[in-house]
């Protein structure tokens, strides 16, 4: 797993490939509201969006379904990706997406040919999926190359810190490698 800031982030050339994850039916306000750390973040939107993300690589090109398998678990897996935040004059509220609602949407693929533009492609991307009001607001991407592919997860952090950042990634590479899945604190 690589955690870096984004500025030092220097991804190999490849072919881009992006997941956008959208709701088949309208989420449903919840009676849960946003936690203390949320609230937070959430009041604070108008600075810009703050997005975490971590990738990590495995051998060889990428193999697209394993890949897709992986996400689509990890996302019935984890029930904060199946929430989102909708602004109102009483401040954030929380929405849920209901349990297979949300589906994997893939873009498509950009061939980038150097070091700074897998890097601007990869951030633009990670900037505009990943705004605080977006339903949901993370993404998936990848790096596809032919002798070792990057695979790069990104979240609002309303939705992840950095612990959960690293199950989340975890989840997803073990998911893709076909082993079996931990729970948190355990290894």
């Amino acid at each position: 797993m690589h955690v870096i800031g984004v500025d030092a982030w220097a991804p190999r050339p490849g072919v881009v490939l992006q997941w956008l994850v959208r709701s088949d039916a309208e989420p449903v306000p919840s009676t849960v509201p946003p936690s203390f750390n949320q609230s937070a973040h959430l009041a604070d939107v108008d600075d810009g969006s703050t997005w975490l993300a971590a990738s990590f690589d495995v051998p060889g090109p990428l193999d697209t379904d394993a890949l897709e398998r992986s996400l689509e678990r990890l996302v019935a897996r984890h029930g904060s990706l199946r929430t989102g935040f909708v602004r109102s004059d009483a401040g954030p509220s929380r929405v849920n997406h209901p349990q297979g609602a949300l589906t994997l949407r893939r873009r498509p693929d950009i061939a980038v040919p150097s070091v700074p533009e897998a890097h601007r492609v990869v951030r633009a991307a990670l900037d505009a999926a990943c705004a605080p009001f977006s339903a949901p607001a993370y993404t998936f991407l990848a790096i596809d190359r032919p002798d070792v592919s990057t695979v790069v997860c990104g979240f609002d952090h309303a939705h992840v810190d950095a612990y959960s950042l690293a199950v989340v990634i975890d989840d997803v590479r073990r998911g893709y490698l076909g082993e079996p899945e931990t729970r948190a604190g355990s290894g």
